[in-house]
């Protein structure tokens, strides 16, 4: 019983302690322009236009400006986006384990694969991405919102680490029973375009300005 207690003061002192402005201190780029303070370069604003537009990143990341709060980039919401396994990470484990996500925690098989839609905030300094990490940087994140459904599939047998992973194919999905394929897999962007989001993305790290 004193175990118990222990750990869940322990949990309660440290959750505490992330909801401080250590680490929520919206010291970014972005939150510069929003307070007039800075602008966007050319790129960065073209990468902030398709982000709320044409690449439809703001249907999951929620970024509605004028609310008088920082924005946090998540609609808080559970989504399949047809993530490959990521076979390295079996190979770590020994074994092929595949995280179901929601579906898993509800032992629901309409919600297996889906994944609550995480912020933004200081998202260039946490590579790799994605719940399995499948996604090594920011280019092949964006890259792959962009062509899921358009590229061919990889070998079946190497999944992930066939050497053409993330340059002429992508891997089979985890879990395609669920998968989301309203709002991504075809987006038609450019690779200036991808590059834009991407360094829009990158204005989302703390530490810019000093409010």
């Amino acid at each position: 019983a004193n175990v118990e207690t222990s750990y869940t003061c322990l949990s309660r002192a440290i959750a505490a302690y992330e909801g401080t402005a250590v680490f929520s201190p919206f010291t970014s780029k972005f939150d510069a322009v929003q307070a007039g303070k800075m602008t966007f370069t050319a790129q960065e604003q073209r990468g902030w236009e398709l982000f709320t537009g044409n690449a439809k990143c703001a249907h999951c990341h929620i970024a509605k400006v004028g609310t008088g709060s920082p924005i946090l980039f998540t609609d808080f919401k559970y989504h399949n986006v047809g993530l490959p396994e990521n076979r390295n990470v079996f190979t770590l484990v020994g074994a092929a384990e595949i995280d179901l996500g929601l579906g898993g925690f509800l032992n629901d098989p309409q919600q297996y694969g889906k994944f609550k839609a995480p912020h933004l905030r200081n998202i260039a300094r946490t590579p790799p991405y994605m719940h399995n990490g499948v996604l090594l940087t920011l280019k092949q994140v964006v890259h792959f919102y962009n062509t899921r459904d358009v590229w061919p599939r990889c070998n079946t047998a190497l999944g992930n680490t066939d050497p053409n992973f993330g340059i002429t194919c992508w891997a089979a999905p985890e879990i395609p029973e669920t998968m989301d394929s309203s709002f991504l897999g075809n987006l038609g962007l450019t690779d200036a375009e991808e590059n834009a989001i991407v360094a829009f993305l990158e204005t989302l790290t703390d530490g810019y300005f000093v409010p």
